[in-house]
């Protein structure tokens, strides 16, 4: 007995300096932009919103409806992963929700086993992320014809039914830049596909989609995403169009300052080597004049797994690039430093980012970090959709709802009948997982730029 409280005292402390450490580094954090000075005060709605979140990840959502200041209760609020019950829980109940039913975890959080009938209704609002691989870069980009591509058109299923039956006002549905680009057989993109489908089968809505980048909204990273929004005709004519960008910000200003360096012994050798090899690189685009020495720039110690690609270097320059689930390994270097030739102890800045830093360049507040299993923040981070971005496509349809004469406290006004909703639906269905239409891909890439210098970067509305 005496051993076994030796060892539970042990984890305890083990735990105890464990979490004591990433205080700190949530400590040393500065603190987010004021998203809240880009936008004006959001009229009072009349009641609190339901929001349905499927793939809701750690609630990107949430925190964005919280910096816009609405009350919202979430709904349907489903994910694979059971570690991030701890933060769901936590900032839910900050949102002022009492009854929070979360479905985490791989039986659970799985949508594809959830009925329709078994959905909360009614729901005036549906966000959501569903898995991107299918048409990530970084993928196998098989497109609808991916195994996790079902997890998508099931989120659409919803949205279909909702607003069918659940007097669904509006949706946000966040998604890669893929989503938009020419499939490899020369098919049109998925997202042309999905919005002729959405229209034909879901007329009540107007529907549109926005390309959005994170650089744009106060936040250093490369992250370009597409969002495809709806909302009901009676509240507008059109989806209105996102918030106009809020400005850039340096890289330097988000990070935390005078950290200890990363010891270049902690990393592989082949890290070591790509390493060398991306401050080779430094000093050359220095004298090349392509980098200053006042900059930063990141690399990825281990690039990637893919041979072919190993000994291709790439660094950002005073952004971070594209945090995704896996790259653990982003080291950040002062240009001045390598130059310079000075020890890795002494330079400004020589070590990976920080769990903390990593949710901030999504939008999070560092504390999150605390929420959450440490193992899991860089998963988390990866997975999450940027708060940035959530505001800026979510807010303007507030404000619609707001300014439009639906009384959302009387809001829906009855039940709506499912007749003939289960047809439509497989309709719909059907026509999202056809090839699509056969397109020349120069000419369609042309027509897209003369329609981004016409409109709005990236959007297309009914």
């Amino acid at each position: 007995m005496t051993k076994f409280w030796l060892l539970v005292t042990l984890l305890t402390c083990l735990v105890s300096f464990s979490t004591a450490g990433l205080q700190d580094d949530v400590s040393a954090c500065p603190p987010l932009p004021n998203f809240a000075s880009f936008f004006p005060e959001l009229p009072k709605l009349g009641r609190r919103l339901r929001i349905c979140v499927p793939c809701c990840g750690i609630d990107g959502c949430g925190h964005a409806l919280q910096a816009m200041n609405c009350p919202a209760d979430m709904h349907n609020v489903y994910d694979l992963q059971e570690s991030y019950r701890g933060a769901l829980t936590h900032h839910f109940k900050e949102m002022g929700m009492e009854v929070i039913n979360l479905n985490l975890g791989h039986a659970a959080g799985n949508i594809l086993q959830v009925g329709l009938h078994q959905l909360q209704k009614p729901i005036d609002f549906l966000v959501s992320g569903p898995p991107c691989p299918p048409w990530a870069g970084q993928g196998n980009r098989k497109g609808c014809n991916d195994k996790r591509a079902p997890v998508f058109m099931q989120v659409i299923k919803w949205v279909a039914y909702l607003i069918a039956t659940g007097g669904l006002l509006g949706c946000i549905l966040e998604n890669v830049v893929g989503l938009t680009h020419c499939t490899a057989d020369g098919h049109e993109p998925v997202s042309d596909k999905f919005l002729r489908a959405l229209r034909k089968f879901c007329p009540q809505f107007s529907w549109r989609i926005d390309r959005l980048e994170l650089v744009n909204y106060l936040l250093p990273q490369t992250r370009v995403r597409v969002f495809i929004r709806g909302m009901r005709k009676i509240i507008a004519a059109s989806v209105p169009d996102p918030l106009p960008a809020w400005g850039s910000t340096s890289l330097r200003s988000c990070l935390a300052p005078n950290m200890p360096h990363t010891p270049r012994k902690t990393f592989t050798k082949t890290q070591q080597k790509n390493i060398k090899d991306s401050e080779e690189l430094v000093k050359s685009s220095v004298k090349k004049g392509l980098l200053s020495m006042d900059d930063l720039v990141v690399t990825s110690a281990d690039r990637s797994n893919s041979e072919e690609l190993m000994t291709h270097i790439i660094l950002t320059r005073n952004v971070c690039p594209t945090l995704t689930t896996h790259n653990v390994y982003l080291l950040i270097m002062s240009v001045k430093d390598i130059v310079n030739d000075v020890e890795d102890s002494e330079r400004e800045f020589f070590r990976l980012f920080l769990l903390p830093e990593r949710l901030q360049l999504m939008g999070f507040p560092a504390s999150v970090a605390l929420t959450l299993p440490k193992s899991r923040v860089v998963f988390a981070s990866g997975n999450a959709y940027p708060v940035p971005l959530i505001i800026a496509t979510f807010f303007p349809m507030l404000l619609a709802l707001a300014e439009s004469s639906l009384q959302l406290a009387e809001w829906p006004p009855c039940a709506e009948q499912e007749t003939k909703v289960a047809s439509s639906i497989d309709d719909l269905l059907k026509a999202l997982g056809s090839p699509g239409k056969i397109v020349d891909r120069e000419k369609y890439a042309e027509a897209n730029r003369a329609k981004r210098k016409r409109k709005c970067p990236g959007s297309e509305e009914d």
